[in-house]
């Protein structure tokens, strides 16, 4: 979803405006893209103005020729109008500050996975006997966990929500007669358990089929 913007001005004078924010700088001086418009910069940081980093580094986009602009921004759950925040000081630099810079990496990759729980669903949904819905719920409720764990890749992500799903729920605290999670304990890093993990599905597996034959 994009975003609805009320101002008094003509088109030309909010394209002047907001051209001036698609690039902006950090602390050290590097420049970033950034489109503001966008899900989730529009639907999550936007709503987070009542935090005084967040409030410094979005307050320039809501003034334009020293009046009040009003961002209207959408989203699946919700439709949400952000007012101009008071009081109007803007800094001579619009910077990218620390704070602002990981929350920013923080809603991109809750993002990120939530695009993997999609995948996950269109993939194993024919073969679980649970609903999207439930899956969904139960994926978001480990996130947290994984990320503190230190899962960031889309790819250990990606299996960690297909095994949870197929082979949970707790895949991670209690599969295997609490094989996986004593695998966890000892791995290094986060591929070195991915690596514990595939090792001891793929031995399930030999096992099961020496037991068929």
């Amino acid at each position: 979803p994009g975003i609805y913007v009320r101002a008094h001005g003509t088109l030309d004078d909010m394209w002047r405006h907001f051209r001036k924010f698609t690039r902006v700088q950090d602390e050290s001086g590097k420049w970033f893209f950034f489109a503001f418009w966008s899900s989730p910069i529009s639907t999550k940081l936007f709503l987070r103005s009542d935090e005084k980093a967040i409030q410094a580094f979005i307050r320039p986009l809501f003034l334009m020729h020293g009046r009040a602009l009003t961002i209207v921004t959408a989203s699946r759950q919700a439709i949400a109008t952000v007012q101009a925040i008071s009081p109007l000081k803007i800094e001579k630099r619009w910077i990218l500050t620390q704070p602002v810079w990981e929350f920013m990496r923080q809603l991109r990759r809750e993002q990120q996975f939530d695009e993997i729980i999609g995948i996950t669903w269109r993939h194993t949904g024919p073969h679980v006997t649970i609903t999207e819905a439930t899956m969904t719920s139960r994926l978001r409720d480990k996130r947290d966990q994984w990320f503190k764990i230190g899962f960031w890749r889309r790819d250990h992500l990606a299996k960690l929500c297909t095994w949870e799903t197929m082979l949970g729920p707790n895949f991670l605290e209690s599969y295997g007669n609490g094989e996986v999670s004593r695998a966890a304990h000892a791995a290094q890093s986060d591929h070195e358990l991915i690596q514990r993990i595939e090792n001891f599905l793929d031995g399930q597996a030999v096992r099961k089929v020496d037991a068929v034959i």
